[in-house]
């Protein structure tokens, strides 16, 4: 080492390893001292002085010499602010001669970050990259701990389901999501990944319609939702009066419920010569009745096309309960 002027020392931390790299790439400065953070200090093999007299003789003062031999000896730790990765340099020279140390960081080598390779060295700070690298990691165990999966937790179009022979021409779609998407596609085509709806207009949809929602969160997980509008011809109930002959108008004057079963539970009042009607389409397999936990107590009356308010028309048969005014009832169809 060649040091003609105090002001210049420096004193570099690096670990064994990073030295020997250092070196065989010639970036070592000859005029600067080189510390292992190792527990017990091997001076073979560094740029760096192994006694006071032979460190003296090149800044030339024993005081200023043996306080440097010192911070050797000591692995720098005065100031305890230095650590694997800072240089240390002389600030200044008080009047009784002791050095002032002032620490910078960090200190590149070769372009390359000096750094410590351990946590574990017992009294030793951590440098920042190790710190970096071990904050990353708690933080993605963390992740994965947080991490909850997307989920589309709603999809809704606000037409549900309608009477066959109809047209539907506007449609709006709902949806709720458990968190906001990465990526988000209706029907296969992305859209805003912020948006919650999307309305339809001028429309002709006369059959079932499907659509499809699909989200992807930032782990590439995905979840799936559909919304469907149905058309159904209905079932028709109700109360008619002694003698009635069954029309068209008849039918559509009942209470009426759209699905795709013949299954049903129902309450009327047939007051005295009323009669309890039920219509479904004649696909539908024979109904079985339950009035007040009796089986039965309905006739098939007739069978004919009839043409519901849409304009549709379909074969029918009407059931009509073989006994009247049976006052508040509840029946149950199945």
């Amino acid at each position: 080492m060649i040091t003609e002027n105090l002001s210049t020392l420096k004193i570099h931390k690096l670990t064994q390893a990073q030295y020997d790299r250092e070196l065989a790439a010639g970036n070592i400065d000859e005029n600067a001292l080189y510390l292992t953070p190792d527990e017990e200090i091997d001076l073979s093999g560094y740029a760096t002085i192994s006694d006071v007299e032979e460190l003296q003789t090149k800044v030339g003062d024993t005081a200023v010499s043996e306080q440097i031999a010192s911070a050797i000896a000591n692995k720098i730790d005065s100031p305890d602010t230095a650590f694997v990765g800072q240089v240390l340099s002389v600030k200044s020279i008080d009047e009784e001669g002791k050095i002032v140390w002032e620490a910078t960081s960090p200190d590149f080598v070769g372009g390359n970050i000096v750094t410590d390779e351990t946590l574990s060295r017992e009294g030793a700070a951590a440098d920042a990259k190790v710190t970096g690298d071990a904050i990353a990691e708690i933080n993605s165990k963390l992740a994965d701990i947080m991490y909850e999966e997307i989920v589309v937790s709603s999809f809704t179009n606000n037409i549900g389901n309608v009477e066959i022979g109809s047209t539907v021409t506007n449609v709006t779609l709902n949806w709720k999501t458990n968190k906001t998407p990465t990526m988000l596609t209706l029907d296969g085509a992305s859209i805003d990944t912020a948006s919650t709806s999307t309305s339809y207009s001028n429309l002709s949809i006369k059959s079932d319609k499907t659509w499809t929602l699909a989200a992807t969160d930032e782990r590439d997980a995905v979840s799936t939702k559909t919304t469907t509008i149905k058309f159904y011809n209905g079932i028709y109930y109700g109360v008619i009066d002694s003698g009635t002959t069954i029309t068209n108008e008849t039918i559509i004057g009942l209470t009426k419920k759209l699905q795709s079963t013949k299954s049903v539970t129902f309450t009327v009042t047939a007051n005295a010569g009323q009669y309890i009607i039920y219509a479904l389409p004649s696909d539908y397999d024979t109904p079985l009745f339950n009035v007040g936990g009796f089986d039965g107590g309905f006739s098939l009356n007739s069978t004919f096309n009839f043409t519901n308010a849409s304009g549709h028309t379909e074969s029918y048969c009407v059931w009509i309960s073989d006994n009247a005014g049976l006052g508040e009832t509840t029946v149950k169809v199945s």
